[in-house]
């Protein structure tokens, strides 16, 4: 073990200090080892205080994305409704389900990853029902923000332009729907992890110029005023910054570029 000594001294007294670095480290890598464990990337949950203060604010309206409000029947409806954006998605790109499916690079890796972003285990959710949940949810958000990108109703396959079947369209043919959407979105509890939707983002593009993911997300929530005028000077290379979900980009949009003008 190497020890230092030095002397430090002033007008009344020497003190001789010992610096032991072998220890200094070892105190240090125990603290990154024990303390690592603490900090965590997953989605927590609202603490039961605030829920019980207000619990209007922390359940969804009219969909459930994830687990954590899964099943409720208030939801069953939004449920069939994402089942036709799906089917909508594999007609549109003219794909079998098994062909997107097999697009998933290790399926089993991206199931492990994904559940590990939730606060709880969900051990109550079999991988393949975890798997069906996280497939059918980004579809229909990443179907859904294509959709509000291209407002006359067409969107691109493979460089060409389809008309989309937005006639029978629950969500944009309904007053309001997609107010409550961009609320649904915006709640802690509501969200799937940001690279499950990057991934469905690539393997639906199909070599079509749309947006990116993010643009895609912040011109959907766009159509909230109160919002719109906090992504102007967003950009993603602005943002340093890895996003978890949803809402953390919203964050992010609205904090980094303030923080970079001041």
């Amino acid at each position: 073990m190497e020890n230092r000594i030095e002397r430090r001294s002033d007008e009344h007294d020497s003190l001789i200090v010992v610096k032991d670095d072998n220890k200094s480290t070892e105190i240090v890598e125990a603290l990154e080892k024990s303390m690592s464990t603490m900090l965590r990337s997953d989605s927590p949950l609202v603490p039961e205080v605030l829920r019980r203060h207000k619990p209007e604010a922390y359940q969804p309206d009219v969909v459930s994305i994830g687990p954590f409000h899964r099943g409720g029947k208030q939801f069953q409806l939004m449920e069939e409704v994402k089942q036709w954006y799906l089917q909508n998605l594999l007609s549109r790109l003219n794909i079998s389900l098994k062909t997107l499916i097999q697009g998933i690079d290790n399926v089993v890796e991206f199931e492990k990853r994904a559940r590990r972003f939730y606060a709880q285990p969900l051990d109550h959710i079999s991988q393949n029902e975890f798997i069906e949940m996280m497939i059918l949810d980004a579809c229909f958000l990443i179907e859904l923000f294509r959709k509000l990108c291209f407002p006359d109703n067409k969107l691109s396959v493979t460089g060409s332009v389809q008309e989309t079947d937005t006639g029978n369209d629950p969500i944009l043919n309904m007053d309001c729907m997609l107010q409550y959407l961009c609320h649904d979105l915006l709640l802690l509890e509501n969200q799937i992890p940001w690279f499950v939707l990057e991934c469905f983002c690539n393997l639906t593009a199909h070599n079509s110029p749309y947006p990116c993911l993010t643009i895609l997300v912040l011109n959907f929530f766009s159509l909230e005023a109160s919002l719109a005028s906090n992504f102007k000077y967003y950009s993603e290379q602005n943002s340093r910054y890895k996003i978890l979900h949803i809402l953390d980009l919203i964050r992010t949009a609205i904090v980094v570029p303030t923080s970079l003008l001041v």
